[in-house]
């Protein structure tokens, strides 16, 4: 699996070597189907304009017209390649949420937005097991070192080579390297947001 990785002041973009078949909960090319790549915007904690415009607006500035949109007020990036395996993630965790609690009253920003890539061709029931696998393992590793599953708005997106493989969870070789670059990413992103902390109250 060929990409490129472009880094700018305002964010990032990811372009596949070929369209991957793709699946994602982003607000812009979300959705099922195959994608050039995804980028990323990096906000203002205090942002509050239209998302939908300033994400489209970004795609067309950088011709992205095929590429899934992400916007993200947690300026880092996180990376973990496992086996067949690469994961992309920005975390911020001001706004962690336990799912069923009232969250509504939570009004700072944090996102934990995850991108994973699979060089291991998938069907569409394997590209959803993929996401599956990928969520529970954040999920676990978040509530494991936090207490909480998410933020109040998590975004996610798997990619892989369009396959015959249906299956993709814990017990297969793909879901365990799935398993493990997430746990890992949301372990540095959590080791790493706690030390911020500790500095800033120092």
């Amino acid at each position: 699996m060929i990409y490129s990785l472009k880094r700018l002041e305002s964010g990032l973009i990811v372009t596949f070597n070929e369209p991957l078949y793709t699946i994602s909960s982003a607000i812009h090319n979300g959705g099922i189907g195959f994608r050039d790549g995804f980028f990323v915007i990096y906000v203002d904690k205090n942002y509050s304009a239209n998302a939908y415009e300033d994400l489209r607006s970004f795609a067309m500035h950088h011709a992205l017209e095929n590429h899934v949109g992400f916007m993200t007020a947690a300026w880092n990036l996180y990376y973990h390649k496992e086996g067949i395996v690469k994961v992309y993630a920005n975390i911020g965790l001001d706004n962690l949420c336990v799912p069923g609690e009232d969250c509504l009253k939570n009004k700072t920003v944090g996102t934990v937005n995850i991108y994973v890539l699979i060089d291991h061709p998938l069907s569409t029931v394997g590209l959803i097991n993929a996401l599956c696998t990928a969520m529970e393992a954040k999920a676990y590793a978040l509530t494991k070192l936090t207490g909480a599953p998410s933020t109040t708005s998590d975004a996610c997106m798997v990619s892989s080579i369009k396959g015959e493989e249906d299956f993709a969870g814990s017990a297969t070789d793909v879901g365990r390297n799935i398993g493990v670059a997430v746990r890992k990413i949301i372990e540095e992103g959590v080791r790493s947001y706690l030390l911020k902390d500790r500095l800033s109250d120092a």
